[in-house]
């Protein structure tokens, strides 16, 4: 989501408060999130997508991570892997790359924290809506 953007499109239809006040909404839920994962020196969340037998990584520049919510939650690091094929597991080749000798290298895989995210919503998804989302999904999967 491009903050700049969005707040672009609010002032065309006369919403620049209204935008404001959801972006305002992001960036608190983003902070928050990060309080409830704890140190956010220790926690790092990266991101893996497998498309087609091609594992992608998604890195701090990349357009999953481009803006943060807050700086609350560092990004990419091998803490909590959040994977999701955009076809069935077979078709993606997700079923071979789990099932490969490299999977369980890093730490996330090998202590169990890596957790399938949808696609539609972590790397298609686009906009406010899809970031909030985001947020929702990783509280979810991360937080005890």
């Amino acid at each position: 989501m491009r903050k700049e953007n969005f707040l672009l499109d609010a002032e065309a239809l006369g919403l620049e408060a209204r935008a404001e006040a959801e972006l305002d909404e992001y960036v608190a839920s983003g902070a928050a999130l990060g309080g409830e994962l704890g140190d956010p020196a220790g926690t790092t969340i990266s991101a893996l997508r497998l498309v087609e037998g091609t594992v992608r990584v998604h890195t701090g520049q990349s357009p999953t991570f481009a803006e943060p919510a807050g700086e609350e939650i560092p990004r990419p690091m091998p803490t909590s892997s959040c994977t999701r094929p955009p076809r069935p597991a077979d078709a993606s080749g997700e079923d071979a790359v789990v099932a490969g000798p490299l999977w369980s290298r890093p730490g996330a895989p090998a202590d169990g924290r890596a957790h399938a995210v949808e696609d539609d919503v972590f790397y298609t998804g686009i906009g406010l809506r899809a970031a909030m989302r985001q947020l929702e999904e990783l509280r979810e999967l991360l937080v005890d």
